[in-house]
């Protein structure tokens, strides 16, 4: 039994918006990262992602969402009014493994529902959670 990609899972989950946003880091990550990295049928990020680099993908991404972004399962950014604040996972953020987790080929899983889980090889992981803003005003 052949597991859904990551591109099957986002065309058939994520709403407009949604995918919007996700292509985003799809179209950095494909232009950053090294040839090796995207031989991976999944989203990943290098460790020595610099902070400035973490902060314009934030920025970009919080155009359309609210936008947290984690280096590993206790910490991380957030985006508020523009500024890059240091959260703490326990304390500041909620991820859940809501409607849709898929098991992925190494044994971790994704979960996508307005939260997304990102892999990173050797046990680091990467977290982008994002809330769609509400349009209607």
């Amino acid at each position: 039994m052949s597991l859904p990609n990551s591109d099957e899972i986002l065309q058939q989950n994520l709403d407009p918006v949604e995918h919007g946003v996700v292509e985003e880091l799809k179209t950095w990550l494909d232009a950053n990262l090294h040839a090796e990295w995207k031989q991976s049928p999944r989203f990943k990020l290098v460790e020595q992602c610099s902070e400035i680099k973490l902060r314009e993908i934030l920025q970009q991404l919080a155009q359309n969402s609210s936008v947290a972004l984690f280096r590993s399962s206790h910490s991380g950014w957030e985006l508020k009014e523009g500024e890059l604040i240091p959260i703490s996972h326990s304390q500041d953020c909620t991820i859940r493994y809501e409607d849709r987790t898929y098991p992925l080929a190494n044994g971790t899983k994704m979960c996508i529902s307005k939260k997304v889980r990102v892999g990173i090889p050797e046990g680091n992981i990467l977290y982008l959670v994002w809330k769609v803003k509400n349009s209607s005003r």
